[in-house]
């Protein structure tokens, strides 16, 4: 009799090995899909902000393109404006600025236009 009670806690001990080893088995194929799908989710996130960066990048390259444009196509203006000045209209505008800068008197542009 005591030889089956030591045979039957060893056949239940050899049952819980078993047991034991099966539950470790599915644990480890558990954290693998948990990894695979934590991967997936990395990488999909992981996508979405390269598309997002992008995005971002050629939307602050086309508002800089358009405020270039701008900028150029105002100095464009301002050149043409100032290129169809002549000398002596420059040189009258200039007088007229510099009349409130100089010493003198008010009336001194006219002598200053000499």
């Amino acid at each position: 009799m005591e030889q089956e009670v030591v045979q039957r806690v060893l056949d239940v001990e050899k049952e819980i090995h078993e047991l034991l080893s099966e539950e470790k088995r599915k644990a480890a194929q558990w954290v693998e899909s948990v990894r695979k799908s934590c991967d997936a989710e990395i990488q999909s996130l992981k996508n979405q902000l390269e598309k997002d960066f992008a995005s971002a990048i050629e939307k602050a390259r086309s508002k800089a393109q358009k405020e270039a444009d701008e900028l150029i196509k105002e100095a464009t203006t301002q050149a043409h404006i100032l290129d169809r000045l002549n000398k002596d209209s420059i040189r009258r505008i200039i007088l007229k600025y510099l009349t409130g800068i100089l010493p003198g008197e008010a009336n001194d542009s006219e002598d200053v236009k000499s």
